[in-house]
Order: C-alpha cells, then structure tokens, then sequence
C-alpha cells in the first residue's frame, strides 16, 4: 500500500494521538485513559495535549458514520487503520472494549462518555471477563486468581466468591438475573444459584474447548 505526503502527516497524528490519551491516565484518581476521553474540553486543556482539538474535529465526521463505535473503539480502530495506511502491518482489532481486561481491579465507565464511575477492588490476578446483570444492580468478574466475584455494582462492594479450580475467562448473569453461568480453563460450564450463593453449582462437564464467552438462551 502506498501512502502519500498528505496521508503520512494524518497517519503519524493519529498514532501520536492515541499515544496521548494514554498519557490522560489518572492512576491516582482513576480517570482518563484510552477510554476516548481526549475528546473532553477538560483533557485537551492540558498542557502535554495542546493542538490535538483541530484532529478531533477531524475524526468527529468520520466517527458520525459509525455510531455503533464507541469513542474508545474508534480512537483505537483511528491508530489500527493509520498504522496499516503507513505501511505497517495489519493489527487484529476487535471491538466492544471490555472493563479492565487483563487487570485485577475491574471498572465501570460510562459507555458514551468513556468517563470512570467505580472500581471492583478484590481480585489477585488479571481480570478476564466482566458482566452487569439486567438491572445493572450486580456487577460479576472472572479472573485468573481462580475465582468469579459477585459485586454491588452501585456500592462496588463484593458480594461473594466463587472458587474454581482454574483460570475463569467467562462469566454471565440469567435474564432473570438469580443465575451465574462460568467457564474457565477447566472446560467445566458451572450454574450458580445466587438466591443460594454457598449451594453447590450444577456443572457441566466436557464442554468445548476455546471458550471466550458464554451467554444464557433463557433462564431454566
């Protein structure tokens, strides 16, 4: 693929952009990130991202024909497609950011702000998958300490654990929301009760390998 002058300087920006909102990370306060906050007054304000209001202007027609992005899948897809357009290599790009994925300290952020709401403290080890019931009332994660967490999602308190006997990379709530269904590296679907957190969970057991996600049909 070859690339003109014109192209390059829009390439090397959006790479450089998207090197910026990382830079808008707030460890201590939990804020900013690549979460498509950059497009915030408040962030453009500071003094390390001076000018970069011209280029979001630049993106914002683009990111109106894709309303089924979110900002922080765009800014990133935005650095995937500019690196391809460069001469790089093509980047495996999937959409639908997960919540902290790959950090034990899963949170919840705004899904048309990107702004930070909570954090999940409780995990010890990488996060992996995360889910809000139906009424966003409980948050659930899978993590690599072997082990799902149900949480209060409003309070961010940790309601119960769920041991496993390895690494749990799916997790999902029933549709009426009194069931947990996980998968790990076990290949063992577990149902748990969450009327009867401390009940054993039915299991399953040989289910396929490669299992990412998990997702009920119905609730019986």
């Amino acid at each position: 693929m070859c690339a003109s002058d014109a192209s390059i300087d829009v390439t090397t920006e959006a790479m450089i952009y998207r090197w910026h909102s990382a830079g808008t990370f707030d460890m201590k306060m939990k804020t900013g990130g690549l979460f498509g906050t950059m497009r915030h007054a408040s962030e453009q304000a500071h003094g390390a991202n001076k000018g970069w209001k011209s280029f979001v202007r630049l993106l914002e027609p683009i990111k109106e024909q894709f309303l089924i992005l979110s900002y922080a899948d765009f800014y990133q897809l935005a650095d995937v497609v500019a690196v391809e357009v460069a001469g790089g290599p093509e980047i495996p790009f999937r959409p639908g950011r997960e919540m902290s994925y790959f950090d034990s300290s899963p949170m919840v952020r705004n899904g048309e702000t990107g702004d930070w709401i909570g954090t999940f403290e409780g995990h010890k080890g990488a996060v992996w998958s995360c889910c809000l019931d139906t009424n966003a009332l409980r948050a659930a994660s899978g993590s690599a300490d072997f082990s799902t967490k149900l949480w209060n999602a409003l309070t961010g308190d940790e309601l119960h654990s769920f041991e496993h006997q390895h690494i749990v990379r799916a997790c999902a709530f029933s549709v009426d929301t009194h069931m947990l269904l996980t998968r790990g590296v076990e290949k063992v679907l577990r149902i748990f009760d969450l009327n009867r957190p401390d009940a054993p969970p039915r299991e399953v057991d040989n289910s396929p390998g490669s299992i990412r996600t998990v997702a009920w049909l119905h609730s019986d």
